[in-house]
């Protein structure tokens, strides 16, 4: 499957995502390398761009390949290890924390993709004396820059008690 770039996002779509520099098909939506097709509750993987034309896999094939995606607008969303695997969409104009669940040896290589689609500030916390790429034990990081309602960050599980960013975060991200 083939798209070409646009970049256009249509407001009235309900879970409207947005990126600094979208990839795009009439009413479908670009998460970084995710694609959500809202028409047919597809999701693609990008593979590759040449010459402005993105390359996308159908990854959405149910059962165990596909993505989860939650939509959340709480004030403190506290995470299990049920919740990994999945993408979340955080919507809100007021400070918002995701508590992470413990990094522990059975959930080694396991990821969440979090994405701050509202003004509000963005805290992730991480599970008592687990750390965060480089923060303090029981640390968090954060993006506090209200026009970055783009802002994302994927993090997983390297080994018990440490989460690393996997690629770069999009926005301004720090820890503490």
């Amino acid at each position: 499957m083939t798209i070409r770039n646009k970049p256009y996002v249509d407001p009235s779509v309900k879970y409207v995502l947005k990126t600094s520099a979208p990839l795009t098909s009439d009413n479908n939506y670009s998460i970084s390398t995710i694609w959500i097709d809202q028409t047919n509750d597809d999701i693609y993987e990008l593979t590759n761009i040449v010459l402005d034309v993105a390359t996308w896999i159908d990854i959405s094939g149910g059962g165990s390949s596909s993505i989860s995606v939650t939509y959340s607008t709480s004030a403190t969303t506290n995470l299990s290890d049920s919740d990994l695997n999945k993408i979340l969409l955080i919507e809100s104009a007021v400070l918002t924390n995701i508590n992470l669940p413990e990094a522990i040896v059975g959930s080694i290589g396991k990821w969440i993709q979090i994405y701050k689609m509202g003004i509000g500030n963005l805290i992730i916390n991480a599970n008592g004396t687990n750390v965060i790429e480089d923060s303090a034990a029981g640390g968090n990081t954060s993006n506090t820059v209200a026009a970055q309602t783009y802002a994302n960050i994927s993090l997983f599980i390297a080994r018990t008690g440490i989460w690393k960013y996997q690629g770069a975060p999009l926005g301004s991200w720090s820890t503490t």
